[in-house]
């Protein structure tokens, strides 16, 4: 029942994934934000896109609690506990989860089956979690069970079995944070074993898709087993293999094969840069790339949209996210390197003001974000001085003349504490007007 519930939910979850990525803004497409993008529409309300990514965050959250709460990880919890208690009378096991409440919940759970367990997690008083950490390390409590807090500050005591309850996206700093715990028992050459459990064909299997676990603990440590507690008489069943394996790094790919816009077999690897509509290429910190070599048109091309990509480090290949989850595009070579210009600052607060250029019945308005969204500058028909309407106009007049100049349409321009103002077209600073009387807004002028 837990599996025909599982894969249901997939099913329902891609067709919202591939209904709410279809209604995405150009240059938001990207797989990974399409959660946070989904949370804000959905806190909107009042229409059915808002319903649409309110299903699909649900749904996602239903899925993953259902993963965490398969009878299956229960029992497997429970079993080896059992079987590591049984080993030696000192032996210390040490559970770990990423959510506090699953942590509470498996302490009930254990302390009901009579097994002598404490809990530690961050939500508890500093007193309790360090006599908890003193019961365990007395051997009073030969089971600790904790979230990812445990690293942040205490002085966690050494213990023989490690379980990974849980896997989730950072697993690779779970386990080596773990084995730093873990010990060999003194005078023996038996190693401390740490369990990771995930549930097969399921999305917890990405943790071996992401990881070369051969690189994280060494190959000849890692065995893999299919196992079904929940089953009487249920052996776990090794295999010779990881569930999953990582895409090949670039220095293993078959370049000769490959040409622009050919689906990329390999891994997602490299510097991560955006593009946008003008022509620009910008640094993760915002700097921004002088020789964008037309990179922004052909990421473009072959995404569908601007956005997010990624540079090999030795072939410089151009890979881009193809709409589909987890399908990647060639998108072509870079011929050098990005030379980035560094962003002026002044101490904490930029010297720019970033503006937005929309479009409206007659020409383009200028636009200032706010917090709760935006507000207009005003032209002469509503400004209370006429000279700042007026240079409003003469700014939008500008900027369509620059558009026929560059051929690049203009969305984003910058305002310079001197009045200039700029915009980013290529790679290159295109000046577009000196302010004099500046700019006015509902509640403040610029400069």
């Amino acid at each position: 029942q837990e599996r025909a519930r599982y894969e249901k939910m997939s099913r329902d979850i891609s067709d919202l994934r591939r209904s709410l990525q279809g209604q995405m803004k150009r240059g938001s497409r990207d797989g990974g934000m399409l959660v946070g993008w989904a949370r804000k529409v959905a806190a909107r309300g009042g229409s059915e896109l808002s319903a649409q990514a309110a299903n699909y965050v649900a749904l996602t959250g239903q899925r993953k609690q259902l993963v965490y709460h398969a009878r299956a990880r229960e029992a497997a919890v429970k079993h080896l506990v059992r079987q590591s208690l049984e080993t030696g009378p000192d032996t210390r096991i040490l559970l770990f989860h990423e959510s506090v409440a699953e942590v509470m919940r498996l302490f009930a759970v254990l302390r009901h089956e009579g097994v002598p367990v404490v809990a530690e997690n961050s939500q508890l008083p500093d007193a309790l979690r360090s006599e908890s950490l003193h019961l365990f390390r007395t051997g009073a409590a030969r089971v600790l069970v904790s979230a990812r807090s445990l690293i942040e500050g205490f002085d966690v005591p050494a213990a023989d079995v490690g379980i990974v309850v849980a896997s989730s996206s950072s697993v690779r700093q779970r386990v080596q944070t773990l084995g730093r715990i873990l010990r060999k028992k003194p005078g023996e050459e038996r190693a401390a074993t740490l369990h990771v459990l995930y549930m097969s064909e399921t999305t917890d299997e990405m943790i071996y898709q992401k990881e070369d676990w051969a690189s994280v603990t060494g190959a000849e440590r890692n065995r893999y087993f299919v196992w079904d507690p929940t089953l009487p008489d249920s052996i776990p069943l090794e295999r010779d293999h990881p569930p999953r394996v990582p895409k090949p790094t670039e220095d293993r790919i078959d370049w000769a094969s490959l040409s622009a816009g050919s689906d990329y077999p390999g891994a997602y690897e490299g510097e991560e840069f955006t593009s946008d509509m003008q022509g620009n290429v910008r640094s993760p910190d915002g700097q921004l790339a002088r020789n964008p070599q037309g990179v922004p048109e052909l990421v473009e091309r072959w995404k569908g949209s601007f956005g997010r990509f990624r540079v090999t480090p030795r072939k410089q290949a151009i890979l881009v996210p193809g709409t589909d989850p987890g399908r990647l595009l060639l998108a072509g070579f870079l011929q050098e390197p990005f030379r980035f210009e560094p962003v002026a600052r002044s101490g904490n607060a930029p010297q720019e003001t970033e503006l937005m250029v929309r479009s409206k019945a007659g020409g383009y308005r200028i636009s200032l974000k706010i917090r709760d969204g935006e507000v207009f500058a005003r032209t002469r028909e509503n400004a209370k001085d006429p000279a700042r309407g007026l240079e409003a106009e003469t700014l939008a007049r500008h900027i369509t003349e620059a558009e026929s100049r560059t051929g690049k349409p203009i969305r984003k321009i910058r305002l310079l504490p001197t009045g200039e103002v700029m915009a980013d077209v290529e790679g290159q600073r295109v000046p577009l007007l000196t302010l004099s009387a500046g700019l006015e807004f509902v509640d403040r002028t610029l400069p």
